[in-house]
């Protein structure tokens, strides 16, 4: 299968061409022109690299409204709703957790089959990202297991215990008798943990420079930028983040619409620009995942593309491209004709 794309305004590095995009075997090539089984009129469109989700759970969403799920028609409904938002390559955050349910040990090895006997089928790559709790002293094993097999993308460790185990610790006689022996009384001791708290939103961005001067990429959730803040008391705004260069990578979290309106919203706002912003959803995630072969529109590089516009709705998303076939098209219009055009390649203006 072959496509051109013609007449686009094409994100190659920090800036726009308008030159043509030719498509042949799933990668994108070096030659101007070419006989196209397929070819796109892009006029007035953007051609950007395809997105990569570091990190969602929003598959959640098909899998827990009802008991005995088929997880083939969870996943295949999940890619449709990642292709309508550009997202070409998606790390499913799959909780493995002591709770009963869709997060369960049980839940995590059903969906990990399901993802490797349809990974085929599907249109965007599906990744398995392992969000393992701490407190889940059964899997350990069946996480290095899958680490071992190479069936594991990512790999993450979650505490959602944190705030009752503190809450479990301040009412224990254990904490009594270790305030007693700092020689404070407990009125001391609760306002010296006041002072130590009232500082936590310094942590995560002192984290993030940390994380920055070692060469290591800072991620945060993209519905915090297009919210303007997050759901949960004491996190950083990401926008802000963004702004002071102390996040590198937006994830779709819960939301995968958020993607690409998270783009809008810094460049609404003069965060970043375009090309800059966008990079925060291919260039950069592929870099932290080391996909080499993804993440920007070059010769060699996989054929994962979105054509957008910018729009009342933020970025509007038109058609995506993933591994070299058209999977997403919401105007027929696009498909200017079965053969191609040649047109010579030209700097924007």
């Amino acid at each position: 299968m072959s496509i051109q794309i013609h007449k686009g305004r094409v994100l190659a590095g920090s800036d726009f061409d308008l030159q043509p995009v030719i498509i042949r075997d799933g990668l994108i090539e070096t030659s101007d022109t070419c006989q196209a089984d397929l070819t796109l009129d892009a006029a007035g469109l953007m051609v950007l690299p395809g997105i990569v989700d570091i990190y969602g759970d929003a598959f959640e969403r098909q899998i827990e409204p009802r008991s005995g799920v088929q997880f083939a028609l969870a996943l295949a409904e999940t890619d449709r709703q990642l292709v309508a938002n550009g997202i070409t390559t998606a790390c499913h955050a799959v909780t493995c957790s002591w709770e009963p349910g869709p997060r369960s040990l049980e839940n995590a090895q059903r969906l990990l089959e399901a993802l490797c006997h349809h990974a085929q089928t599907l249109s965007a790559e599906h990744r398995f990202h392992l969000r393992h709790e701490i407190f889940n002293l059964d899997a350990p094993s069946l996480s290095l297991d899958r680490v071992a097999s190479g069936r594991l993308n990512a790999l993450a460790f979650n505490d959602d215990m944190d705030d009752l185990t503190h809450n479990i610790s301040r009412r224990s006689a254990k904490l009594g008798r270790m305030i007693k022996r700092t020689g404070l009384t407990p009125a001391d001791d609760a306002a010296r943990l006041e002072r130590v708290t009232a500082r936590r939103r310094e942590c995560p961005a002192s984290l993030a420079r940390i994380a920055e001067a070692a060469g290591e990429h800072v991620i945060f959730g993209a519905p915090n930028v297009v919210r303007g803040g997050s759901q949960n008391m004491g996190c950083p705004d990401a926008g802000a983040m963004v702004a002071s260069r102390l996040c590198t990578i937006l994830a779709s979290d819960y939301f995968y619409p958020a993607m690409p309106q998270a783009v809008f919203t810094l460049v609404r706002n003069h965060a970043l620009t375009l090309a800059e912003a966008w990079n925060l959803i291919s260039a950069h995630p592929a870099d932290a995942l080391g996909l080499q072969d993804r993440g920007a529109i070059a010769p060699g590089k996989r054929a994962d593309l979105v054509l957008a516009r910018m729009s009342g709705l933020g970025i509007e998303v038109l058609a995506t491209i993933a591994k070299g076939e058209l999977v997403y098209l919401t105007d027929a219009r696009l498909i200017s004709s079965a053969a191609s055009h040649d047109v010579p390649a030209r700097r924007a203006a």
